[in-house]
């Protein structure tokens, strides 16, 4: 009847010369492999399946291969970027979790006292001697600190998390700083702290975050040695940076605790009954990397600690 051109989308002639160009550049010229024999309406059809003769072009396999390509890739960083997402939303929601956790257990105790101390100074105040009340009254503040510095500790890590973290610089004068800040740390019986080369240095440095590094610092280096023993606060200057070097001579940090020491909530082996939330050296951690510095930390077991906040100065 005729030939079919699929390229062309029209009917042929059997007789035309292009199809008989076609006979003779068919792939299996015998037809055998490539015919096919259909029983239709009482009489037998011979279907005849030809290659096209259109020229083969390498640009567009090419093309088709570069668009599979870019399509895969767009589809692997997409996939990249939301497992990166929901990876980071469970370990937001796991932070969120660890910190109710750590604050319902770190302000129960606090809370406690303030409530006992209060009750005991509202119900006997008067057969109370004034030591006593003074010392129900020294029990309450030193709660309520307590308290404040976990509060503290807990928005400056939530707020890092979400990027709220703010950055105001001012020029300090890092003596009286100290000298003000050591007041505010809760030393044991007989302890000292003791401030090295800082009675005339200044400072170009957000205060507070500066404040949260110190003080998470200082307030380890006491809680983690022994009475009687001495907290040294080391400033000096090099290349541009200031260096705070936070020495004491207590428990240390073990070596397998070293490469997670600054993760948030962790706390080492070693520490025994000392309270603590695990948060002192993730917030030093944070607020020194606000400021564009580091930390370092060298440690032994039983020998002492000296950790250190590197922070570019401005001179």
């Amino acid at each position: 009847m005729g030939f079919y051109d699929a390229r062309l989308q029209q009917l042929i002639s059997r007789d035309s010369p292009q199809v008989q160009t076609l006979h003779s550049k068919l792939l299996c010229p015998d037809g055998l492999e490539c015919s096919q024999t259909v029983s239709l309406g009482q009489r037998e059809w011979r279907v005849l399946f030809l290659p096209s003769n259109r020229p083969y072009l390498l640009w567009r396999t090419l093309a088709t291969l570069l668009i599979g390509l870019l399509m895969t890739a767009i589809v692997l960083i997409y996939l990249s970027r939301w497992q990166a997402e929901l990876r980071r939303t469970r370990e937001l929601s796991d932070l969120k979790l660890r910190l109710f956790s750590m604050a319902s257990h770190e302000l129960r105790t606090p809370l406690s006292v303030i409530s006992v101390s209060a009750q005991s100074l509202g119900t006997h105040r008067e057969s109370l001697t004034p030591q006593q009340q003074d010392s129900a009254i020294a029990r309450i503040q030193l709660s309520a600190k307590r308290m404040g510095q976990v509060v503290n500790d807990i928005l400056l890590i939530t707020r890092a998390e979400a990027g709220k973290l703010g950055f105001d610089p001012e020029i300090i004068e890092l003596g009286p700083f100290c000298q003000q800040l050591f007041e505010q740390v809760q030393l044991q019986s007989g302890q000292c702290l003791l401030l090295e080369e800082a009675a005339e240095r200044k400072a170009y440095l957000d205060k507070k975050l500066l404040h949260s590094i110190l003080i998470n610092l200082l307030s380890n280096a006491a809680k983690y040695s022994p009475q009687d023993s001495q907290i040294r606060l080391v400033i000096t200057a090099a290349a541009g940076n200031l260096h705070f070097q936070v020495i004491d001579r207590g428990i240390g940090i073990p070596p397998a605790a070293l490469e997670r020491i600054f993760e948030a909530f962790y706390r080492g082996e070693n520490v025994g009954t000392v309270l603590g939330t695990g948060l002192g050296l993730a917030v030093a951690k944070t607020c020194a990397e606000v400021h564009g510095g580091y930390l370092t930390v060298h440690s032994s077991a039983d020998h002492g600690t000296c950790i250190t906040a590197v922070l570019p100065n401005i001179e």
